[in-house]
């Protein structure tokens, strides 16, 4: 059928934005993956877009939830990169259409643009760290002061935000 319209799911469709996801090891990743599942368990619909390291955009399934991962051209840090992040993400956006977003900082950069390519749809920022004290190099010291900003700006642009410790 041409132009059909997309039949909304009964289901409430919650949208996980991590950098790195399980199988990735580390705490945001354990708990941005057990959140998936009880959220999945709770009934929820759920789909996660996070980073990968293909060439193209990967679609998986595991445990019911639906996981998509972006390929990374570079990395800054320990931040995963790709310059054609922003059109992918706003064509799963639009082709899932989440009623909930809930992403999970402090890696910034992913997050970030699923925050911006979402508009009018609720967001959650989860935050997992606090600050790293460290010796710093000039690179790390901007990029780590516009790490702090963005996610400022995007706990600002959401409805409600879950800090696990605090942001300085």
């Amino acid at each position: 059928m041409e132009n059909a319209p997309t039949v909304k799911s009964a289901k409430t469709k919650l949208l996980i934005a991590a950098s790195y996801y399980a199988p990735a090891i580390g705490g945001l990743e354990r708990y941005a993956s057990e959140m998936a599942k009880v959220a999945h368990q709770a009934n929820y619909e759920v789909v996660v877009v996070c980073s990968g390291n293909g060439a193209s955009v990967t679609k998986e399934s595991s445990d019911g939830i639906r996981i998509y991962r972006l390929p990374t051209q570079f990395m800054l840090s320990n931040t995963p990169v790709s310059l054609r992040w922003h059109s992918m993400i706003k064509g799963i956006i639009a082709d899932e259409a989440p009623d909930i977003i809930n992403v999970h900082m402090p890696v910034p950069y992913l997050t970030d643009l699923v925050i911006f390519a979402s508009k009018g749809i609720p967001k959650v920022v989860t935050y997992h760290s606090g600050p790293m004290k460290k010796h710093l190099s000039l690179c790390t010291m901007v990029f780590t002061g516009s790490r702090r900003a963005m996610a400022l700006r995007s706990a600002e642009t959401a409805r409600s935000a879950v800090m696990r410790s605090p942001i300085e």
